[in-house]
C-alpha cells in the first residue's frame, strides 16, 4: 500500500493566492460506471464482456505525483475536461488545504524544490478522473495502466485505479504465485484463473462501494503495470475463464501452503458449510503432501510468557469481539480446547488473572501474533508446548505448526508441485475445488 504523502504544504500556502487560468473544452466522460453522474450500476458480468475492476491504491493523502509519456486529462464527474497536463513532465496534484473543494497543480520533478504552479485551482469533486493518454503512467513513482478516480474528503482524498480485468491480472499473477519456470507453467494458469475468479466475486460484493479490492494481501497483491512473458501467456491462454459451479462463478479462496491438509471454510470462518471449500488431505498417490517443498511446510515459533501476554492483551480482544476496553490481565495459561476435523486449532483459550477468554477458527491467527508489530501466526495448524517454573508459573509457549495462510481452497505451493508433476491446470483447480468446472465468460 502506498504510504500517505506529505508534500510541499508550504508551497501551497504561498501559492494559494496565485490567480489561475482554467479549464479546457468539453471532453467525453470516461466509460459509464456506478460512480458520479447518476448512472445506473452496471451488472457485474455482461455476457461475453470483459469487466472493469476498481483497485484502491492510495487512501487519505493530500497529494499525488503523476508522470506520463503522453498528455493526461483531468475530467470532472460530469465529463468536462478541467485541465490537460503535458506528456513527459512530472506533476503534483494537491488538494488545496485552504479550500478542499479545489485542486492545485504544480509541475516539477523534485519534491519540495523547483516547482511551479500550473494554471488556477480547479474544482475537486467526488469522482474526479485522471485519464492518461498513454498505455501506462507513473503514480508516485510506480507504473500503472488504466485511469484514476479521485474521491476527496475533508483535507485528504483517495485514489482508485480503474482498468480491464485481464490487464489487472498482469499485475497480480506473478506477484501472487511467483516467477515460476516452465515446469510451473500450469500453476501460472491456475493462478490466473483463481485470481480472475476471486476478482469477480469481489465485484459482486462491492457494487455499492467505492472500490472492489485493495492492492495488498487483504485481497490480492497488485503491483501495477508489469510484463512477464510466461505470466502474460498464462493470462492470455485462460482469458475469461473462471472456476464455476454450474453456470455461475464459484466462490473461491487460496493461500500459500496448506501444510498437507486444506481447511474447511465453515470451521475457519463464519461461513456456511460449502462442499467445494471443505477440508481435504492434499497428498500424492504415495501419501506425500504436495506442498512439502515449501519452507513453511513445517515451522516453530516461541514466545516468553511475558511477551505472549502483551501480544494477547493487544490483539485478542478484537479477534474475539470482546467489548471495547476489555482488560485481559496477566496471562497464566494458554490452552487449545478444540481442534477442527482437518487438525487446525478451532478454539483457543487464554487463562488470565481476570478470567478465561476464547477465540475461534482462523481468528486465532489474529489474536496470536508472532510479535507486537502484529505479524500473524503462519497458520492455525499447530500444537502447543509449554514450560513452567518451579512454582507452576507459565514461562514459555512454543507453537509447532504447518502451513502458511488460512488454508482454504487452493494451495499455491501444492499447485506448483502438481504442475511440475505434469498435471493440467484444469485438473489442479478441480482437485482443490471439488465439483467445480472451468468456464469461459468472455473472450
Amino acid at each position: 500500500m502506498i504510504r500517505r504523502l506529505i508534500l510541499l504544504l508550504p508551497f501551497l500556502l504561498i501559492l494559494s493566492a496565485c490567480t489561475p487560468k482554467v479549464s479546457g473544452p468539453a471532453q467525453k466522460a470516461p466509460p459509464a460506471t456506478d460512480e458520479g453522474g447518476g448512472a445506473e450500476p452496471r451488472p457485474v458480468l455482461v455476457a461475453g464482456e470483459e469487466p472493469e475492476v476498481r483497485i484502491l491504491l492510495v487512501r487519505s493523502v493530500s497529494a499525488l505525483k503523476i508522470r506520463s509519456s503522453k498528455s493526461v486529462d483531468i475530467i470532472s464527474p460530469q465529463g468536462r475536461r478541467l485541465a490537460r497536463l503535458k506528456g513527459k513532465k512530472t506533476y503534483h496534484l494537491f488538494q488545496d488545504p485552504n479550500d478542499p473543494g479545489n485542486m492545485r497543480i504544480f509541475e516539477g520533478a523534485h519534491e519540495g524544490r523547483n516547482l511551479k504552479v500550473v494554471g488556477e485551482s480547479i474544482p475537486f469533486q467526488k469522482n474526479t478522473w485522471v485519464v492518461p493518454r498513454s498505455a501506462t503512467f507513473e503514480l508516485n513513482g510506480k507504473r500503472y495502466s488504466g485511469r484514476l478516480r479521485l474521491i476527496p474528503k475533508t483535507n485528504h482524498f483517495t485514489c482508485v485505479n480503474h482498468l480491464p480485468m485481464e490487464e489487472y491480472l498482469r499485475g497480480v499473477v506473478p506477484h501472487e504465485i511467483g516467477r515460476l519456470g516452465r515446469s510451473g507453467y500450469q500453476a501460472l494458469k491456475v493462478q490466473a484463473v483463481a485470481s480472475r475468479t476471486y476478482a469477480v466475486q469481489r465485484l459482486r460484493a462491492s457494487r455499492n462501494d467505492d472500490w472492489d479490492m485493495v492492492d495488498g494481501i487483504a485481497d490480492q497483491v497488485y503491483r501495477g503495470a508489469g510484463s512477464w512473458d510466461l505470466a502474460d501467456r498464462a493470462i492470455r491462454e485462460t482469458r475469461g475463464e473462471l472456476v464455476s459451479l454450474g453456470r455461475e462463478p464459484a466462490e473461491i479462496y487460496y493461500s500459500s501452503t496448506c501444510g498437507g491438509h486444506t481447511a474447511d471454510i465453515h470451521k475457519a470462518w463464519r461461513h456456511e458449510e460449502t462442499q467445494h471449500l471443505g477440508g481435504m488431505r492434499d497428498a500424492d498417490g504415495k501419501g506425500k503432501s504436495w506442498c512439502r517443498s515449501s519452507k513453511y511446510f513445517r515451522w516453530t515459533h516461541s514466545w516468553s510468557a511475558k511477551e505472549l501476554g502483551a501480544i494477547l492483551r493487544a490483539y485478542l480482544p478484537s479477534a474475539a469481539d470482546l467489548p471495547r476496553g476489555t482488560q485481559l490481565g496477566r496471562l497464566k495459561d494458554l490452552r487449545i480446547l478444540e481442534y477442527s476435523p482437518d487438525g487446525r486449532v478451532q478454539v483457543l483459550e487464554a487463562v488470565t488473572d481476570r478470567g478465561r477468554f476464547k477465540v475461534v477458527g482462523d481468528r486465532v491467527r489474529s489474536a496470536l501474533k508472532r510479535d507486537m508489530k502484529g505479524v500473524a501466526l503462519r497458520s492455525t495448524l499447530f500444537r502447543l508446548s509449554k514450560q513452567y517454573d518451579d512454582q507452576g508459573n507459565l514461562t514459555r509457549v512454543t507453537a509447532v505448526g504447518a502451513g502458511w495462510g488460512h488454508g482454504i481452497g487452493l494451495c499455491q505451493v501444492g499447485a506448483i508441485e502438481r504442475s511440475k508433476a505434469g498435471h493440467d491446470y484444469r485438473d489442479i483447480l478441480k482437485a482443490y475445488f471439488p465439483g467445480s468446472s472451468i468456464r469461459r465468460f468472455w473472450s
